[in-house]
């Protein structure tokens, strides 16, 4: 069940999304009637009614709007929203893949359900990672038994979807490179492994925190609980760096 703690950081959420919705619709049809920001307005209808972004915009935007509608009505009744805000996550990444390389040959192929899976672990790992700090710093008065047994289930989360994002990333990876030496010759390749360098970075950290600092709560070491918020500030940080470089790497397109 979706907290109230939890619930004000998804609204955070969907509004960073009221805002970047648009934006990204400006942004697209820009490039696609090849002007400037000023002048996209008289393309924006015809963007929306007669191209395949359009209709996936029209369908982010319309499950966005569903969610929005959710979270009202979850903050003044309290009842459960949890599963639908899964289905409306899961829908918006579908839209947001299909928009992307992985959807060239169209959104229900193969490539862009691998990359729609990516997407999904990729934010589960962080989305985590964001969610257990923000329930750190608005609820200072965790007790030690509750930090254990909620970084417990944190490590396992992460390492599930780290898991996926491994797999679901390199069949990607596959895809888009026809030689290995695209990976350092392409714009593309340069930002791809910059992004990896993060996304090792946020797995060291991760296994540092499996191994031995989520154990050294467990055994309620003293001070163990403050140095994972540290660990994790980095990773918060990290993981906005990686989704920078995909955003980078959705505006590149593979030399191929």
């Amino acid at each position: 069940m979706v907290t109230p703690t939890l619930l004000r950081l998804s609204g955070i959420a969907l509004l960073l999304l009221f805002i970047t919705t648009p934006t990204i619709l400006l942004l697209r049809s820009a490039a696609l009637a090849d002007v400037g920001i000023s002048e996209v307005t008289p393309y924006l209808t015809k963007v929306i009614s007669g191209s395949a972004f359009g209709t996936l915009w029209l369908v982010r935007a319309s499950v966005l709007i569903v969610m929005i509608l959710v979270w009202l009505i979850s903050r003044r009744s309290g009842s459960r929203a949890d599963i639908l805000f899964i289905m409306g996550g899961a829908i918006t990444a579908f839209c947001i893949s299909a928009a992307s390389h992985a959807g060239d040959e169209g959104p229900f192929t193969l490539d862009n359900v691998i990359n729609t899976l990516h997407i999904i672990a990729g934010c589960l790992w962080g989305g985590a990672i964001i969610a257990f700090v923000w329930m750190r710093i608005t609820m200072r008065r965790y007790a030690t038994p509750a930090i254990a047994e909620s970084a417990v289930r944190l490590s396992t989360l992460a390492t599930v979807a780290l898991m996926t994002v491994i797999i679901t990333g390199i069949i990607n990876g596959w895809n888009r490179f026809e030689m290995l030496s695209e990976l350092w010759t392409s714009d593309y390749g340069i930002t791809l492994i910059i992004k990896l360098s993060f996304v090792a970075t946020m797995m060291a950290i991760g296994a540092l925190n499996r191994f031995y600092v989520v154990p050294a709560i467990v055994r309620m070491q003293g001070g163990a609980s403050q140095r994972l918020l540290r660990l994790l500030y980095i990773d918060t940080l990290l993981f906005l760096l990686v989704i920078s470089c995909a955003a980078a790497l959705g505006m590149q397109s593979p030399s191929h």
